[in-house]
């Protein structure tokens, strides 16, 4: 073939590929909702075909997906966070106590910038201001009180630790101040694991770092994969700066949680990485998100805790902020990993394809009209002839966006 004729080919299929490209783009943004808030909304939530908005002024706001209306449904919230639990939407009201906001419930007073858990048994805990843990049910009914010290702040997680079929309260305890970085709102971090039986709610086993060393971050995530279920915690101090190490309950009886792996210590001071979940054997990290650093991807190889890193330019953390969800995975059902998070101007959303021990791909971008300020929501809503998957954003202005996910 000529070299004329070879280079018209090539050309001609850039224009092609090019105008496909253009083709996925436009019709995302013919799908695109967006909804305009008064404030700008610090937190989304989902129930049903619902989005939840939180703004930064403590109002909520429901918006129907379907329809496209919104209302707003309280004002004077406190705290970070909503939590769909069950059948209804929690949060901290005014007055500071754990509050429904479908069913018109007011529990006990919790902590304001804590985020609770709800499990199977049709229960919600939570951490109340002295770092008790709380039973509650789902009509607000303290059940029981178990004190573990828990942070203050504490985000928690629940898995079945000793794999014997019931959920298992994780909780970050022992709040100290021997390596105040601050990063996370605060220089209070914590010093220990405690994990809490879901059935029985007392403590079933701990782990405790030695000094300089502590817990930065505000949860624990769990790392299952098909015979090993670990804990992985977010460890720092100022001589190696944060690294990630993997903790297991090797024996019930002994009630000490084992720390069997360490993987991608940064080596020095007042850097971290912001650990943020785990999908399909495989947990996510990005290191130094402040200043731009890689994505992380830690998983089991041959029973090792090992990691591997590449480059994707983008960001899932503010500096003093709570929300350590500004990145979001999504799983596939051909068994890759969707991964959504900002670049580093915390404006536009990349999105990326992500198979087990390959490299990600993007797969499409998008830009807010102004910086995010909520947590990214994977959403998934059935429709007439399948399901969609989305996520929802929001940014300063109190846009509320629904992005469909082109996977």
């Amino acid at each position: 073939m000529k070299k004329t004729s070879t280079l018209f080919l090539c050309f001609l299929l850039l224009l092609t590929l090019t105008a496909c490209s253009f083709a996925q783009d436009a019709e995302q943004e013919a799908n695109i909702k967006i909804w305009q808030l008064e404030d700008a909304v610090q937190w989304l939530e989902i129930k049903d075909s619902k989005l939840y908005a939180l703004s930064k002024t403590g109002t909520i706001t429901q918006i129907d997906i379907n329809s496209g209306n919104s209302q707003i449904l309280e004002e004077g919230w406190q705290g970070n966070f909503l939590t769909s639990c069950h059948d209804d939407v929690i949060g901290v009201n005014a007055q500071g106590n754990l509050s429904s906001l479908l069913t018109a419930w007011d529990g006990p007073e919790v902590g304001a910038l804590s985020r609770p858990v709800c499990l199977a048994t049709e229960t919600i805990v939570a951490v109340d201001p002295e770092g008790n843990l709380l039973l509650i049910d789902t009509q607000g009914n303290l059940l029981e009180r178990v004190a573990v010290d828990a942070l203050r702040d504490a985000q928690l997680t629940q898995a079945d630790v000793d794999n014997d079929g019931s959920q298992d309260i994780i909780v970050l305890s022992n709040p100290s101040e021997r390596y105040g970085h601050g990063v996370l709102g605060d220089r209070t971090e914590a010093e220990s694991v405690t994990v809490v039986d879901g059935e029985t709610f007392s403590i079933k086993a701990s782990f405790t770092l030695p000094e300089p060393f502590v817990f930065e971050q505000l949860r624990v995530t769990p790392f299952l994969t098909e015979d090993r279920i670990l804990l992985l915690g977010t460890r720092s101090s100022r001589q190696t700066g944060a690294g990630v190490i993997a903790l297991e309950l090797q024996d019930v009886q002994d009630k000490n949680l084992v720390q069997v792996g360490e993987a991608g210590v940064i080596g020095l001071g007042n850097r971290w990485l912001n650990l943020f979940d785990s999908s399909n054997g495989e947990a996510y990290a990005i290191k130094t998100p402040h200043i731009g650093g890689p994505l992380q991807r830690y998983s089991l190889v041959n029973g090792e805790f090992q990691l591997s890193s590449e480059t994707v330019g983008v960001s899932n953390h503010r500096i003093g902020s709570r929300n350590l969800d500004l990145g979001v995975l999504q799983q596939n059902e051909n068994g890759t990993t969707n991964f959504i998070a900002p670049q580093y101007d915390q404006k536009t959303l990349e999105a990326f394809s992500c198979a087990v021990a390959e490299p990600c791909t993007s797969t499409w971008s998008y830009s807010l009209d102004n910086l995010l300020t909520s947590n990214l929501l994977a959403i998934t809503l059935d429709g007439r002839n399948n399901s969609q998957s989305y996520i929802a954003a929001a940014d300063q202005s109190g846009q509320v966006y629904l992005i469909p996910n082109q996977n």
